[in-house]
């Protein structure tokens, strides 16, 4: 029982923080020495006011209370800094380059799918190994003269049936297109070629 001169100080505190944000869930329980100490304070604090918000306590009887309730409560809660934890991750420098890795799990998975389909007696088929990584994507070659000139026919062609479906439609719209960026690429080679 206590004295008159007792200061009724918690003997273990628990406030539940979200684990993703850091913040209070808003709710906590205080575990005291002594069940009048813990009657006293409950009937004080009820109903009080802090920071815009009412406090509701109740005292729970040491039955109901769950074991693990003040369990690490001592313990300081540290913050995960989530941007500097995946920052970290984006800026890893990889071991190997990918199109390697993107191969080997490709040459494991047809490995595993033979094994599987050679005992039922199926076809057999083979894949072509590379040596240590795969080849990088094919770069595309400059097209001669010829190869240009029918590419941009092909590109006005399509402009004008473009051109002319807008004005069957009804529509009154102009754009630069193709012809004007032709143009402009004509002006930009004669430019570079007086230079």
């Amino acid at each position: 029982m206590p004295t008159a001169t007792h200061t009724p100080s918690p003997t273990a505190r628990a406030l539940p923080i979200c684990a993703q944000t850091g913040n209070s869930k808003h709710y906590a329980f205080i575990e005291f020495a002594h069940k009048e100490v813990a009657n006293i304070v409950a009937k004080a604090m009820n109903g009080y006011l802090m920071f815009s918000k009412i406090l509701v306590c109740q005292v729970v009887p040491p039955d109901e209370v769950h074991p693990n309730t003040f369990k690490n409560s001592d313990k300081p809660f540290r913050k995960i800094d989530w941007v500097a934890v995946e920052r970290e991750r984006h800026n890893q420098v990889s071991s190997a380059p990918l199109c390697c890795s993107v191969h080997s799990m490709r040459l494991s998975a047809h490995c595993i799918t033979l094994q599987r389909l050679t005992p039922i007696g199926s076809i057999a088929f083979g894949l072509v190994q590379v040596s240590g990584i795969l080849s990088p994507p094919p770069v595309h070659e400059k097209r001669s003269a010829e190869e240009e000139e029918s590419h941009r026919k092909k590109l006005l062609k399509k402009e004008s049936r473009k051109r002319r479906k807008i004005t069957e439609a009804g529509i009154d719209y102009d754009f630069p297109g193709v012809k004007a960026a032709i143009a402009k690429q004509d002006a930009k080679r004669q430019a570079r070629g007086k230079a």
